[in-house]
C-alpha cells in the first residue's frame, strides 16, 4: 500500500503496488435507503470528484463496496 486518500465516511481510495503493477482501489459505500436526497447528491458529487482526480488511465482501477441498489422493478428479488 503506497497511498490512502480518505474523501468522506463513504469514499476512500487506496493505491497498491504489486510487483511492477499499480492497482487503485476505490472503496465506496453509498448512503442507505431512507437518507435525504441532499445526502445522496453530496455522495454522488464526491464520487464524481474522486473519479476525476483518483482514477488513472495507466493503472488498474477497481471499484469495491456497496452502492445500495437493487436490480429490477421489485426490491424483494432479482427479477
Amino acid at each position: 500500500m503506497v497511498e490512502v486518500s480518505h474523501k468522506s465516511d463513504h469514499i476512500m481510495s487506496i493505491k497498491f503496488v504489486v510487483g511492477v503493477e499499480v492497482l487503485n482501489m476505490i472503496c465506496v459505500y453509498a448512503p442507505q435507503v431512507g437518507r435525504t436526497d441532499n445526502i445522496k447528491m453530496i455522495f454522488w458529487e464526491e464520487l464524481d470528484e474522486v473519479c476525476r482526480v483518483r482514477v488513472y488511465l495507466k493503472v488498474r482501477n477497481f471499484f469495491w463496496g456497496y452502492f445500495n441498489r437493487y436490480i429490477g422493478t421489485k426490491v424483494d428479488g432479482y427479477e
